[in-house]
């Protein structure tokens, strides 16, 4: 039998305990890519890709309806990593609602504003590039990457122990 697709039924995106209900409507979330190293050696038939264990840079987009001085403030400050972005969503998956939970922390590193015409959105774009990056969902962690603390779990899983113990961290 075919399933449904799970559908983001809403979300809500919440910025230094304020919410932006309405004007914080899409988010694109940070891709999670592994380093690799190529392999190469006689006797095999082409390369080898290897994990290094760590992560390549995360990057995850804002779009915001608003000219907003509060989010504007933060653009490539140092203490900008400090701020959390939490977005709360609800899940319709096969008719049951879960909930969801990220939380991003990092540098608001670029903005741009949208195409400037009459009866069109006065949006801006913010890129962040996280080093805090957590998904709960129904309150079990699907990831949590915390780079500065050399911490990556997936589904549990601590991927970065092992490396953690072995430099004494």
């Amino acid at each position: 039998m075919a399933s449904v697709p799970s559908i983001l039924t809403d979300m809500n995106a919440f910025f230094k305990d304020e919410s932006f209900a309405g004007i914080c409507n899409t988010i694109t979330l940070p891709k999670i890519a592994f380093k690799t190293s190529d392999f190469t050696a006689a006797g095999i038939a082409g390369d080898i890709e290897r994990s290094l264990h760590r992560l390549e840079k995360l990057e995850a987009e804002v779009t915001i309806s608003s000219y907003s001085n509060k989010v504007l403030e933060l653009l490539g400050q140092p203490e900008s990593t400090q701020e959390e972005f939490r977005i709360r969503g609800s899940l319709d998956v096969n008719g049951d609602i879960k909930a969801i939970m990220i939380k991003l922390r990092g540098l608001w590193k670029s903005m741009e504003l949208n195409e400037f015409k009459p009866e069109s959105e006065a949006t801006m774009k913010f890129a962040i590039v996280p080093d805090l990056y957590q998904f709960e969902l129904e309150g079990s962690e699907l990831f949590y990457i915390d780079k500065k603390n050399y911490e990556v779990r997936i589904n549990g899983e601590d991927r970065t122990k092992k490396i953690r113990e072995a430099l004494g961290i």
